[in-house]
């Protein structure tokens, strides 16, 4: 039997290897299916819509702790190849941190495990994570676990508080004429920039910074203005993404926004929003993993917020589950051409994750009861 490193690597070059943008993981899912039942754990098919599913893998069906990965990837915007490039334990392609490094930190706990994974526990592996969230809010809904651990890339940091964010365009109107007439027309683009000085000024949101998550934040990721004709634009739009740090709700930010807008001529587009969440360090599942930490690598536990929306978040707001983010490598080397991930620390996060299991399985773990037909009791 190849020693763990090797076996990651070559299981995560697989899985790069089987394309699977959101809304096309079906191959990847019958892939893992397959590996499952070749060692030796049962898998059943968790319904979403219109004939997809997530895979959950447990000996019970209706598990108090989950471990989930999401087995979808971005949709790239630029040319790549289903390939997978490996260099010392370093393995580079679409995914590999992103999220098919905590898929493997998954097949690696179904290695050590097989048969004998835990009544209480189950490794999910779920759709959808980078567009919609479908797969895991289905999931939640159909198990209600009591504590969940959304696997991604937090640097080895327990992350106990996720950022919610509040995602929309701003449209904003001038007045378009000849482009020669400049005095004559209201810039469009000059009022998008104004706004989007207006958007960085800290007091938007008037709350001091998180101490996991730091300040809640505007960003700009997309401004739109002008054409190929001679004009002073009469038209702009600027999509913003605002990430939010506890206290801050999302209602209360798209408040702030359109206040903002209005102020430079503009009007709101809602996309999409979500609220933060917040666990404590010292509830059940967090203080758990910190010993499975201790245990496992010999090292103090160090917390952190997780920046990005993930799947723990349907979790939460939906049947109350207490969740924490955490696995190998940082998302700074995920979403880009030369995405990549370090399998030594995939194999590391899987040593932590099976001390944690281990645990929960010979000491029981004490947390709030969970109503299976509605959300956390008390």
């Amino acid at each position: 039997m190849a020693d763990d490193l090797t076996w990651a690597i070559e299981e995560l070059v697989r899985l790069i290897e089987i394309p699977s943008p959101w809304g096309e993981e079906g191959a990847i899912l019958a892939h893992l299916e397959r590996r499952a039942a070749e060692l030796g754990v049962p898998a059943r098919r968790v319904p979403v819509d219109e004939g997809r599913w997530n895979l959950l893998v447990a000996t019970s069906d209706r598990p108090d702790l989950v471990l989930a990965a999401h087995v979808d990837t971005i949709r790239p915007t630029w040319e790549w190849k289903a390939v997978a490039e490996v260099e010392g334990s370093v393995v580079r392609g679409l995914g590999a941190q992103d999220d098919k490094g905590g898929v493997t930190t998954l097949l690696l706990l179904l290695r050590w495990f097989g048969a004998a994974l835990p009544d209480g526990v189950g490794l999910a592996f779920t759709i959808d994570e980078e567009w919609g969230g479908t797969g895991s809010a289905a999931l939640a809904t159909a198990i209600r676990p009591q504590a969940v651990i959304a696997l991604e890339g937090t640097g080895g940091l327990i992350c106990t508080a996720e950022a919610g964010y509040v995602e929309a365009w701003i449209h904003i109107e001038g007045r378009s004429v000849h482009g020669s007439l400049i005095e004559e027309g209201d810039n469009a683009a000059v009022r998008a920039a104004r706004l989007i000085l207006h958007l960085q000024d800290p007091p938007l949101l008037r709350e001091p910074a998180h101490p996991l998550l730091g300040a809640s934040v505007v960003g700009v990721e997309e401004v739109h203005a002008g054409g190929p004709l001679f004009a002073v634009p009469g038209e702009a739009r600027v999509r913003v993404d605002v990430r939010l740090a506890p206290p801050v709700r999302a209602d209360r930010a798209l408040g702030a926004l359109r206040e903002a807008a209005a102020c430079h001529g503009g009007r709101i587009e809602l996309i999409e929003m979500a609220d933060p969440f917040e666990t404590p360090v010292d509830a059940a599942l967090p203080s758990a993993l910190a010993r499975a930490v201790r245990e496992a690598t010999g090292t103090e536990p160090a917390f952190g917020g997780m920046p990005s929306w993930t799947d723990a978040h349907n979790f939460v707001e939906r049947v109350g589950s207490e969740a924490v983010v955490y696995g190998p490598g940082h998302l700074r080397a995920a979403h880009r051409p030369d995405e990549w991930i370090d399998v030594a620390e995939v194999v590391e996060a899987a040593r932590v994750l099976g001390a944690l299991v281990r645990s929960w399985s010979e000491e029981g773990t004490e947390m709030a009861p969970v109503d299976r037909a509605g959300g956390r009791c008390g």
